[in-house]
């Protein structure tokens, strides 16, 4: 066991050395670069130069970048023994260091700073490759590409992405709150919802939420009376109390109960719903536009 995960740790730091490289290899050619400009304005070229200095220069500079940069890469792996994120979804997948491996935590990188289009095109590059890929190794592509793909909102493709994941054998407890949120994104409101009531069984991680997550799907569908049948079970169950409040608030809103709605609304605020501030404006927002339209039906 310890000489296992010593050589793990010790593949880590390769891997880190490797990444490093370039970066210490340009930082060593700017050391140089401003040391021969230093040169050549203070001497004028009048002795020639010291390529002896220049190569010891060459030499610490890109040991000592080499090191720093080294330090930092592991410092962004904190306690995890292969990637520098997600370490128990992606598990011993690409733990190599050949390209395969470098590529997958390029797109982990970007992903992992929200650059999630250019994450999205190193995915699919790997995807597309001709390396050889372990089922797992699939899957575990096939699953990030398919959140860059639900993150940017092209919904279809990420349901692909999720559906070939699954194929392969991949699973964490979110991803089927994450295939019904996509299917109801794209329109398919009913299906989503009987996918998500196939989930309200007590051995599912998150039973707790889907009864909101019915709910959101309805408002969302402007299906006033669904949302709130769905968030009213929600909070008689004492799930996600506070955001199915809210939901419930904008449910009575959109079905014209408007004091009714303000009643929930400063309920959800009370317990705390998150991102109150967002919620606050949506909520004055429709409700303003609920009595407009009441008004002029008078």
């Amino acid at each position: 066991m310890f000489l296992n995960m010593l050589a793990i740790r010790a593949k880590r730091v390769l891997l880190c050395i490797k990444r490093s490289l370039v970066k210490a290899a340009a930082f060593a050619f700017l050391c140089v670069a401003v040391q021969m400009l230093y040169y050549f304005i203070t001497s004028g070229n009048k002795d020639g130069m010291d390529w002896f200095m220049i190569f010891n220069i060459i030499i610490t500079s890109f040991i000592g970048s080499l090191v720093g940069a080294t330090l930092l890469s592991l410092r962004d792996y904190k306690g995890n023994l292969y990637h520098r994120a997600d370490e128990e979804i992606i598990g011993k997948a690409f733990t190599g260091l050949g390209k395969k491996s470098l590529m997958f935590e390029k797109g982990l990188e970007l992903f992992e700073k929200s650059d999630f289009r250019m994450a999205l095109e190193v995915f699919t590059d790997l995807g597309n490759s001709d390396f050889k890929f372990t089922q797992h190794e699939t899957a575990v592509n096939e699953f990030y590409r398919g959140r860059c793909y639900h993150i940017l909102g092209a919904y279809p493709n990420a349901l692909m992405c999720y559906d070939n994941a699954r194929e392969k054998g991949f699973y964490i407890p979110e991803l089927p709150i994450f295939i019904g949120r996509c299917m109801a994104a794209n329109g398919s409101t009913e299906r989503a919802a009987e996918y998500f009531q196939e989930l309200l069984r007590e051995d599912y991680l998150f039973h707790g939420r889907i009864r909101f997550e019915i709910g959101s799907i309805y408002l969302k569908a402007e299906q006033g009376e669904n949302a709130l049948k769905w968030f009213t079970e929600s909070i008689a169950h004492n799930e996600k109390t506070a955001d199915s409040l809210g939901g419930a608030a904008l449910a009575h809103v959109m079905l014209g109960n408007c004091e009714e709605g303000e009643r929930c609304f400063r309920q959800a605020l009370v317990n705390h719903i998150s991102d109150p501030v967002e919620f606050t404006a949506f909520f004055k927002e429709m409700l303003s536009s609920a009595k407009r339209s009441a008004d002029k039906e008078q």
